[in-house]
């Protein structure tokens, strides 16, 4: 039996060859007759796809714009023959924008569907900042110089990049403003912006950040689910980082604070837990040997021995004292000269063995605002309220008149002095702080706050203390209303920290 051709598909086929042969002939005018001849006789998709396919391939190494508009007008008779399929109206509206039909492109790009967000962002970028190159590689040059976050997140929306929507929401968060930084990560969040590389998430702990936006936008849920998908990633790949685990036990502490589950409550110490092995095991400058006495150490990550204070408090708090002191017991052998270390052995120790620890602080520094709470703290006589008072002063003054101590330890003795003043409701003793404070040191302007929230608290008389900003907007308008609902001088005392440091 003689099977019988269609004519046009004949007739199609035809001129697709010839098409293809005149392309390996380099004989462009042969391309454009027998590909448009083609286009008369194409019934499916696949018809389309075979000629867009030999028009794409037509397109010279070095295309001017001309160049682009054969596989424009095929992409747009492929659209009208085959409506409703959202790849060929993007490969016109690709075509439009290559061949500097830009308007024509904004107009139709609704034609493309959803599917083609990156197309949509170049067609919206070349709307706002011109069609040729030279001026998106001027709109680029100005990205790379600018650290206005304003202008990236604009960049961010035109060009629906992650990467700029990232880096805008970082410097909202450095400009002091982190609505607008949280605002921004959810559409990060939400997924509503394209990575144009991948691996930028765990290369540049994208996770870990969006988790600090979230946390200090006081969204702790969202914060700690962020940054338990960190860190699932990253076990996968084997690069967890020990900051990273030291950061979500402390969002699962402080939930376990507010809620008091039990749940959070051992999340914590299996994150602290896991982080400590991953300080331990890293051989990166540092030296590890067993000994009677435990673990030795020349160089431990910095700030590492908090995961070990974490841990032992989490431990008493779960009723296992006894691992709690063996904690504290190795976290003094790794690191023997920490003056927080010592201090919450000290502490641990004070009821079975207080004569050991009054020793061990007594053989430190006693220039330590650290260990000088902590002498007072586990002396037997300071058991009155005014003993106690009297003793903080008395280590307050002397830190003050101390050019040895530094400023971070000066910070922790003087923020204890405030609490504890504030706790016993003593604002008349927080403002002689406050003075004596600026009086040594009048550039540090952060403790301004506490006089601020003193007043707050004698009858919130200050809340328009701090003017406007220029764009009319106060530093206290998230506060407002709760400090004045609740009469919550912390509320207050939090939004004055904003502005003095804004």
């Amino acid at each position: 039996m003689i099977l019988l051709r269609v004519p046009e598909k004949q007739k199609f086929d035809d001129a697709l060859f010839s098409a293809r042969m005149a392309l390996a002939d380099g004989n462009n005018s042969q391309i454009r007759t027998q590909l448009l001849k083609a286009s008369r006789h194409a019934v499916s998709s696949s018809h389309w796809q075979s000629i867009l396919k030999t028009a794409l391939e037509a397109i010279p190494e070095n295309p001017a714009v001309d160049d682009y508009k054969l596989f424009t007008v095929l992409a747009g008779r492929s659209t009208s023959a085959i409506p409703g399929a959202g790849q060929f109206s993007a490969y016109w509206i690709w075509g439009l924008l290559k061949s500097g039909d830009i308007e024509k492109a904004k107009k139709y790009i609704e034609l493309a569907g959803g599917n083609w967000r990156l197309l949509t962002a170049e067609v919206n970028l070349r709307t706002a900042v011109g069609s040729s190159d030279e001026d998106v590689q001027s709109f680029i040059d100005q990205l790379e110089r600018k650290s206005d976050p304003e202008f990236l997140s604009q960049a961010a929306t035109l060009t629906q990049s992650a990467e700029l929507t990232f880096d805008a929401a970082l410097l909202y968060m450095l400009n002091g403003n982190p609505g607008k930084a949280y605002s921004l990560s959810e559409t990060i969040l939400n997924d509503e912006r394209l990575w144009s590389d991948e691996s930028t998430i765990s290369r540049n702990s994208v996770h870990t950040a969006l988790a600090i936006i979230a946390f200090d936008n006081g969204s702790e849920d969202i914060a700690i689910d962020r940054l338990q998908q960190g860190i699932e990633d990253s076990d996968r790949r084997r690069t967890t980082t020990w900051e990273s685990l030291q950061f979500s036990g402390d969002l699962y502490w402080d939930r376990y604070l507010l809620q008091g589950r039990i749940k959070d409550l051992n999340e914590a110490g299996e994150k602290w837990k896991k982080a400590i092995q991953i300080v331990l095991s890293n051989p990166v400058g540092m030296s590890l040997t067993d000994s009677e006495g435990g673990v030795q150490n020349e160089d431990l990550p910095a700030d590492s021995w908090r995961l070990w204070i974490n841990l032992a408090v989490q431990q008493a708090v779960s009723g296992d004292k006894r691992e709690s002191r063996k904690t504290l017991t190795r976290a003094l052998i790794l690191f023997p000269d920490k003056n927080e270390v010592k201090a919450a052995w000290a502490r641990n120790q004070s009821e079975d063995e207080p004569a050991l620890a009054r020793r061990l602080i007594r053989n430190s520094q006693l220039n330590s605002p650290v260990l000088g709470i902590t002498q007072i703290d586990i002396d037997p006589e300071a058991v009155t309220p005014r003993l106690y008072e009297a003793r903080l002063w008395e280590l307050f003054n002397a830190v003050m008149a101390d050019d040895t101590v530094q400023e971070a330890d000066r910070r922790i003795l003087t923020t204890f002095l405030l609490n504890y003043m504030s706790s016993r409701r003593n604002f008349s003793s927080v403002d002689v702080a406050v003075d004596r404070y600026l009086k040594v040191f009048p550039d540090e302007k952060w403790i301004l706050s506490w006089r601020l929230a003193a007043d707050a608290s004698r009858g919130l008389a200050l809340l328009n203390l701090v003017p406007d900003s220029s764009d009319g907007s106060s530093s206290y308008e998230d506060f407002r209303e709760l400090a004045l609902r609740e009469h919550s001088w912390r509320a207050l005392h939090d939004s004055a920290l904003f502005a003095v440091m804004a």
